[in-house]
């Protein structure tokens, strides 16, 4: 199967002005304002049209809107009463927070009115759904939203999970079949998220020949604390897209030989003229993120001085990589000895038969300083790609 493994990308992947989103929703008040009562609770019949929630517990412990911070006995209670939190720690920090997100506040279902927790925890099984979602003739799309988590006290695992049906048929909807995806960046059951953290997950081999997709969030097999989302954004992925994930220049020794000895991605970063050794390999692990397979890829490694004097060019052997998997490619026994002192330039490019959507995807530049005197191995990049 292709490589999903998008999932708590810290950095995450930007959009070009190229990509498209064909569906989204930051959970504004104009739409969702009308559906929680004066206790800021759920109101399921005022829900957006298509959205819905649910708990299979029969507890009507359901997700919410929300512009207020989570309550509960261990989230808000100040000895007295409980009120939202109003601490910018226990707010999401989402991008659009000033319009409100989703809430499931367990910790608050979970605390009596006297503002104590109940005498045997409740675990979740609640969930929000969707509208059907329009994805005729997309083969490829990036699901992207923020969310804070903090959770704890499970005997089990507490899972927080997204859903995707393209099969929902709301006159029979236990007959639908659902992927899911896993959203703890830690399947520890004590664990708070960043705040927000970016989760993001592609659906090229689910949603191929079909023309409507569900989202469902769910949590389940845990009491405490919160789970809050933002941000939802399906992005139209390209066809032609390889990027590369990470790049290496192996000095002296391959790391698979000494176990790393000489290898901070490289090596040293400044190295004395006088003592430089050879660069014995260069490699490169690259992602097909499109949803056309490529052919004929390879690493082009090139090495100039002071970026303007080519030193050194090599290619490795070309492979092809199918839509959505990775692969690595490496250039072995380079022997490569700088003569000149001064900045080297190492420039990584994925080379491919096709035109490349986002090319920015494809370099990545380091620099080493070939000096009188110095031995360094601090961090050394010049330039990354973005």
């Amino acid at each position: 199967l292709p490589d999903r493994s998008l999932l708590m990308n810290r950095q995450g992947i930007k959009p070009s002005a190229k990509e498209t989103v064909i569906w989204e929703e930051y959970f504004d008040s104009t739409s969702w304002g009308a559906s929680v009562n004066s206790n800021n609770l759920c109101i399921p019949a005022n829900l957006p049209n298509g959205w819905t929630v649910g708990d299979e517990t029969g507890n009507d412990f359901l997700w919410h809107w929300s512009i207020l911070g989570p309550r509960g006995r261990y989230t808000s209670y100040d000895g007295e009463v409980i009120n939202p939190s109003t601490d910018p720690y226990d707010l999401l920090n989402s991008t659009s927070a000033s319009n409100g997100w989703m809430m499931l506040e367990s910790d608050f279902f979970n605390t009596d009115e006297s503002g104590e927790m109940v005498p045997e925890p409740l675990n979740m099984d609640t969930w929000i759904m969707s509208p059907a979602i329009e994805i005729s003739g997309h083969s490829g799309l990036l699901v992207r939203f923020q969310q804070r988590s903090r959770r704890c006290c499970s005997t089990t695992d507490t899972k927080l999970s997204l859903y995707l049906s393209v099969d929902f048929d709301e006159n029979n909807p236990d007959s639908a079949s659902w992927t899911e995806f896993d959203c703890r960046r830690s399947p520890l059951n004590m664990y708070e998220s960043n705040n927000p953290e970016k989760v993001e997950f592609f659906t090229y081999d689910i949603i191929q020949g079909h023309s409507t997709m569900r989202l469902k969030w769910h949590m389940s097999g845990g009491s405490h604390y919160v789970w809050m989302i933002d941000d939802v954004e399906i992005y139209k992925l390209f066809d032609n897209n390889i990027k590369i994930l990470s790049s290496w220049e192996s000095y002296i020794y391959n790391n698979n030989e000494v176990g790393g000895t000489k290898y901070w991605y490289g090596g040293y970063t400044k190295i004395p003229l006088k003592l430089t050794s050879p660069y014995v390999r260069f490699g490169a692990e690259a992602w097909n993120f499109g949803t056309n397979a490529l052919t004929n890829c390879k690493l082009n490694v090139r090495l100039f001085h002071e970026n303007l004097m080519l030193l050194y060019e090599n290619n490795s052997l070309q492979k092809s990589i199918p839509a959505f998997y990775k692969d690595t490619f490496q250039i072995e026994n380079t022997e490569f000895i700088s003569t000149v002192r001064g900045e080297i330039d190492i420039h990584f490019t994925m080379v491919h038969d096709s035109i490349d959507e986002q090319p920015a995807n494809d370099n990545v530049i380091h620099s080493v300083v070939i000096s009188d005197t110095v031995f360094s191995s601090r961090p050394r990049f010049r330039f990354h790609r973005e």
